[in-house]
């Protein structure tokens, strides 16, 4: 299953949670925010979506 890593406020995040929905595809969603220690080990440049 996708995880998708991010925050609503976040345009980029948006266009890829709408595209997942669009296409029916299964996902989970982990929200974070840009610039966490939590994001860190996930994308080492500290950005959205992930």
């Amino acid at each position: 299953m996708i995880t998708l890593h991010g925050f609503p406020a976040s345009n980029y995040y948006n266009i890829v949670k709408h595209a997942l929905l669009y296409k029916a595809l299964p996902f989970q969603e982990n929200l974070i925010y840009a610039g966490s220690d939590a994001l860190l080990p996930i994308n080492p440049v500290g950005k959205v979506p992930v």
